[in-house]
């Protein structure tokens, strides 16, 4: 709280009470972003950069970004006997994990108790190449020891990385919680994902294997079982604040005919492209994946990006377009607000070549479990315009220098009008 004259007075508002702070006086940083455009907003890493770099080298060894199917979101507590099937279907979106939700501690199996039915599904995992992480509520590890006793279970049960829930509020104990948590995970070979969790400082810079973090209002806010509907604006704000601090565990791309509320296919797939993670959990259940005429681009989707460009067009509480760069491969993705938006921009960051196009954009019907292919030949000479949209993800496949190659679009057009112009 600032007092005036250069005086600030530090308020902890999770502390239920006095507390010893050893050694020097110190204080976490206190961070305002002040940026010219959206895009230096976006892309701006002073977070992290406040933070010490890695040292610990099993840290980050275990960093390995990857997409995961979760069950959870789309059917509840997993059950015991239909986890075959799932991996199995985790396997052939080629996605490389499987995360395996609350509700696996109440499995049994004749004489096997809820360990040994979890061991026998990780290993039916590795068996179809599919790597497995699992759920557990952090009552379960209050204390260090407790802890770390529960994390040698999960290892010895195969899994490779943890889903941590319902943490307290943050106040010193639960502070220092987390990174005793990060050491402990690393040391036995465990990547993270702290759901229910405090806001990210930046921690995951020193300590990479934290994949995920949700402290986010994500697809778990617009589900129809708790009556939860997110507005329309909402994924257009996140990118320019939330996501600044870091990774966001959002769960996105639902493409469930009684989850889509007032959002289409191709908005959900946006979601993808826009709310990213380095483990990248999707929530809904992979045969809608398989049976969708995007099958292809949701098969391509990355975790993580090596470069991210705020397109023209892109408001606060408006819209938010994108075009990001995982390897030699553009994705554009763009999510409006309530309001229809005409926007256009140019595609110069293509490089030099030709580019094939294949969008996927909205049914004229007004389906919102539908969308319409089209086919077309771009350069980055081309400006795209797109009247009265709501959502573009894509996929741009090529060289990042610029030798041409193939371009998927996935269009999302409230009249079906889509329309490229040079």
């Amino acid at each position: 709280v600032y007092e005036g004259e250069g005086r600030f007075r530090a308020v902890y508002h999770a502390e239920k009470g006095p507390f010893e702070q050893g050694g020097a006086d110190t204080t976490p940083w206190r961070v305002t972003i002040k940026a010219k455009n959206l895009n230096e907003l976006y892309n701006c890493d002073l977070v992290r950069r406040l933070c010490p770099e890695p040292t610990n080298e099993k840290s980050k060894a275990l960093y390995k970004p990857g997409r995961c199917i979760w069950q959870w979101l789309p059917a509840g507590d997993p059950v015991y006997a239909e986890q075959k099937d799932w991996y199995d279907k985790t396997a052939a979106l080629g996605f490389e994990y499987y995360l395996i939700d609350d509700g696996w501690k109440n499995w049994r199996d004749g004489e096997k108790d809820q360990w040994a039915c979890l061991k026998s599904a990780i290993d039916y995992g590795k068996s179809v190449g599919v790597k497995t992480a699992m759920w557990v509520d952090s009552k379960e590890m209050p204390t260090a020891e407790k802890r770390r006793a529960y994390l040698k279970k999960v290892v010895e049960a195969g899994a490779v990385g943890i889903k941590i829930d319902f943490m307290p509020p943050c106040d010193s104990k639960w502070c220092k919680w987390y990174e005793e948590t990060l050491a402990d995970t690393a040391e036995l070979g465990l990547f993270v994902d702290f759901h229910g969790a405090v806001k990210p400082t930046g921690r995951e810079k020193t300590w990479p294997h934290e994949l995920a973090r949700e402290a986010i209002r994500g697809h778990e806010w617009h589900m129809t079982r708790f009556n939860r509907v997110l507005p329309p604006e909402h994924d257009t704000i996140l990118p320019f604040c939330r996501l600044v601090q870091g990774h966001g565990d959002y769960t996105p791309v639902v493409f469930q005919k009684d989850q889509l509320i007032h959002f289409t296919w191709p908005r959900q797939m946006a979601q993808g492209i826009v709310m990213s993670a380095p483990f990248l959990c999707l929530g809904d259940y992979p045969q809608n994946y398989l049976d969708s005429p995007m099958v292809e681009l949701i098969k391509a989707l990355p975790a993580t990006y090596d470069e991210s460009i705020v397109l023209p067009g892109s408001e606060i509480g408006e819209c938010v377009a994108l075009a990001r760069r995982a390897g030699s491969r553009w994705f554009i993705a763009v999510e409006n607000g309530a309001k229809e938006r005409h926007i256009e921009f140019d595609l110069g960051f293509l490089g030099e070549g030709k580019w094939s196009a294949v969008s996927f954009c909205d049914d004229p019907s007004g389906r919102l479990d539908a969308c319409v292919k089209k086919e077309r030949r771009v350069s980055p000479k081309d400006c795209l315009v797109l009247n009265n949209t709501r959502v573009i993800p894509a996929r741009l496949l090529g060289n990042k220098k610029g030798s041409g190659g193939k371009v998927e679009f996935v269009l999302l057009n409230n009249k079906g009008d889509d329309k490229w112009e040079v």
